[in-house]
């Protein structure tokens, strides 16, 4: 493999940063990394606002009470946060695909 190649692949540390980005974008109205935070610290998770740019991104790993958190923080399924099929963001099933 090229060294160009192998410096473009990266590794994603997480499954729920891209539905954490999406959360917190579509949220009326959307909050910021910063706000996120704040609602976590509410919640007594400390994530500051480097840490939810590196989840976003998939360079850094998430524990599991972190998920639960944002989960809460974000108003969102847990079960949609972590990427199971078929759940949208609160909770309700949609149609599966045939």
């Amino acid at each position: 493999m090229a060294e160009s190649q192998k410096k473009t692949l990266r590794v994603r540390k997480n499954v729920v940063g891209d539905r954490v980005r999406q959360a917190r974008n579509t949220i009326v109205p959307p909050i910021t990394q910063d706000q996120l935070a704040g609602r976590l610290a509410a919640i007594k998770v400390t994530i500051d606002r480097p840490g939810i740019a590196k989840l976003e991104n998939g360079t850094r790993r998430v524990f599991d009470f972190e998920v639960l958190a944002l989960a809460q923080a974000l108003r969102v399924d847990l079960r949609w946060l972590l990427g199971v099929p078929n759940i949208a963001p609160h909770g309700r099933r949609t149609a599966s695909a045939s």
